[in-house]
């Protein structure tokens, strides 16, 4: 358990370093932007990529607006296709997931209860056989043992 404590710790130490390296490739960024820009104020009509004359309408009306109509159309398709299918399978995607975090949790469970409490050294192992399907609503009794008082273990920091 410490294990995957020190691990949680190590993500997190390499996730701050990682989030401070972008930011300051951000300010790195911004600075070299600021100092490369251009010193003629209102230039930007004249500078600006997007203000350059493009193709005529008459050239523009032709194979390439075909072209340009018919992806979008066949995007479109794609989409209307597949957005209703992936609503439909939604259902058992959530059934799916839901058996899965039960199973998850019962053996991290039966984990704390074998290895991390030991409490199975008083109560005996876990009945295999009620395990998968419902929890037992009362453990069997322990014996006359100090480390069993009933109440769970104090938690680590």
């Amino acid at each position: 358990m410490h294990d995957q404590l020190l691990l949680a710790d190590v993500q997190k130490a390499v996730g701050y370093v990682l989030a401070v390296l972008v930011l300051l490739g951000f300010a790195v960024a911004i600075l070299v932007n600021m100092r490369r820009g251009r010193a003629e104020v209102g230039s930007e009509i004249e500078l600006a990529a997007n203000r350059k004359p493009y193709l005529e309408d008459d050239e523009l009306e032709t194979k390439k607006l075909d072209r340009t109509l018919g992806l979008g159309l066949l995007v479109l398709c794609v989409i209307a296709v597949a957005l209703p299918l992936y609503w439909l399978a939604g259902p058992g995607r959530q059934a799916d997931a839901v058996e899965g975090f039960q199973n998850t949790f019962i053996s991290r469970g039966e984990n704390v209860y074998v290895n991390g409490a030991q409490c199975a050294s008083c109560h005996g192992p876990p009945p295999s056989a009620v395990r998968r399907t419902t929890p037992s609503p009362t453990p069997p009794p322990a014996t006359s043992s100090p480390r069993c008082s009933g109440r769970p273990p104090p938690s680590t920091p």
